[in-house]
């Protein structure tokens, strides 16, 4: 069990949102996406920790003359494509 479904039992919304009123979720919703997001921070700091990587890098910061057969724009246009 995660810790926001500890924290979700213990302040007795088991029976879901169907229980709380529209202000209730309002001001819960943000407080879960923050949470969310923190998550996400930490999962990527810990993994890129482990994986050894001493640096990112982007395509911002590619080298495009070093390789003058690379169509650049052919491929930020894959890279931006759904």
């Amino acid at each position: 069990m995660t810790r926001i479904e500890e924290l979700w039992n213990a302040l007795e919304f088991i029976s879901g949102t169907g229980g709380l009123d529209e202000t209730t979720i309002r001001h819960l919703l943000p407080v879960l996406e923050e949470e969310l997001n923190a998550r996400k921070a930490r999962r990527i700091a810990y993994l890129l920790k482990c994986s050894g990587i001493k640096r990112i890098k982007r395509l911002a910061d590619f080298d495009w003359t070093a390789d003058p057969g690379l169509l650049r724009g052919k491929f930020m246009a894959f890279v931006n494509s759904p």
